[in-house]
């Protein structure tokens, strides 16, 4: 999905952001039960990367609450391979925060470049008779 750039409709973003959000609601439940599956863990981690991967603004804003979800699974199992899962999770942020960053600075770049434009005037209908 991030590599290919497809073009996702809006309405299976949010079936997959809602069914997400969803399991890491479970999840959190399952958690705080005292039974942790290994699905559960997996399927938080897979949603917070589908999270990244999506690269929209709807899917951006569910982000901060994936990560939450998976720091409160980790610190309630606290293997190995959770604090993996989350370690991994952040590094997929933090390249995409910088690849945003990159980005961003190329635009900027662009608009320094360009010569200063003039102030538009206050009334073109007198300059179109």
């Amino acid at each position: 999905m991030y590599q290919l750039k497809v073009g996702i409709p809006e309405e299976i973003i949010q079936l997959v952001i809602n069914s997400g959000n969803v399991a890491t609601v479970a999840g959190s439940w399952i958690a705080g039960q005292g039974h942790m599956f290994w699905n559960v863990i997996g399927s938080v981690f897979q949603y917070t990367c589908v999270l990244l991967a999506m690269a929209t603004l709807t899917a951006n804003a569910h982000i901060s609450k994936a990560f939450e979800s998976l720091g409160k699974l980790v610190r309630a199992t606290d293997t190995g391979l959770t604090r993996e899962a989350l370690s991994m999770a952040r590094r997929l942020l933090s390249l995409n925060t910088a690849k945003k960053r990159r980005e961003l600075e190329m635009l900027e770049a662009s608009y320094q470049d360009s010569p200063p434009q003039p102030e538009p005037t206050a009334n073109w209908s007198d300059k179109m008779t």
